[in-house]
C-alpha cells in the first residue's frame, strides 16, 4: 500500500526545473529535491524596468479641428504654454526643436534639457517624433508617433511611444515612469485642448525663424 502511494505522490510531483503552482517559489530540481526561491516579490529581480525602459500609450479628444491641433503641435508658442514645466523652448529650422524643462515631480526634480525631432509628418493627420532629455539625474532617449481622426466637430489624438532611460532615472520602477510620464502627457494635451478652445488660432505661428520662447521668470 506504502508504495502505491510513493507511486502516486511521484506521479503528482511537477517535472524537473518547474516551479509548483501549488507552492509559490517552489521549484523541483533535475534531481527531484525542491528548493525555495526566497526573493521577496517585487525584489530588484523581478521589478519590471530594471533595464530603464518605458511605454506610453493613449488617447484624448479635443474640441479643434485636426489641422489646429496639428500646426499647435509645431508651434513652439503653443507648446510653451502647454508642455508642463516647459520654460524655454526655440525651434531650430523646420523640424528640431530644442528646450529646456523644471520638473519638480518626486523622483524627477530637476531641470533638463530636450531636443526633438518631427523626423515623419503627413499633416494633419500623423507625426512621428524622436528626442532626448538629459539632466543632472539622468537621460531619456525614446521616439512617439501621434495619429489625428475626426471625432464629430473635434479631432480624436492617438499617441504611442517608448523611451530608454539612463543614470539614476533608471532606478525609477517602470510602472512609476510611465504613469509619471503618461500623466504630464495628458496634462499637456489637456492645456492643449483649452488653449486652441480659448483662441482656434493659436497653433498657426507664422514665424519660422529661430527666435527663442522663453517663460516669464
Amino acid at each position: 500500500m506504502q508504495g502505491h502511494l510513493d507511486h502516486v505522490e511521484q506521479g503528482l510531483r511537477p517535472a524537473p526545473g518547474i516551479v509548483d503552482s501549488t507552492r509559490p517559489n517552489v521549484t523541483t530540481d533535475p534531481d527531484g529535491t525542491t528548493r525555495r526561491d526566497r526573493r521577496r516579490p517585487g525584489s530588484p529581480h523581478d521589478r519590471p524596468g530594471r533595464h530603464g525602459r518605458m511605454k506610453v500609450r493613449g488617447s484624448s479628444t479635443m474640441d479643434a479641428p485636426r489641422s489646429a491641433v496639428f500646426a499647435a503641435i509645431c508651434d513652439p508658442d503653443a507648446l510653451l504654454g502647454v508642455i508642463p514645466g516647459c520654460r524655454e523652448i526655440e525651434k531650430v529650422g523646420d523640424t528640431e526643436y530644442r528646450g529646456r524643462i523644471s520638473l519638480r515631480l518626486p523622483g524627477v526634480v530637476g531641470t533638463y534639457r530636450t531636443v526633438v525631432r518631427l523626423v515623419e509628418s503627413d499633416p494633419p493627420l500623423y507625426g512621428r517624433l524622436e528626442g532626448e532629455l538629459d539632466g543632472t539625474l539622468g537621460t531619456l532617449t525614446g521616439s512617439a508617433t501621434f495619429r489625428l481622426a475626426e471625432s464629430g466637430t473635434g479631432t480624436r489624438i492617438d499617441y504611442d511611444g517608448q523611451a530608454v532611460i539612463g543614470g539614476p532615472l533608471a532606478r525609477l520602477d517602470a510602472r512609476f515612469a510611465e504613469g509619471l510620464a503618461g500623466s504630464l502627457i495628458r496634462q499637456g494635451l489637456h492645456n492643449l485642448d483649452a488653449r486652441l478652445t480659448a483662441d482656434p488660432s493659436a497653433g498657426g505661428s507664422s514665424d519660422h525663424g529661430n527666435t527663442t520662447r522663453e517663460m516669464p521668470a
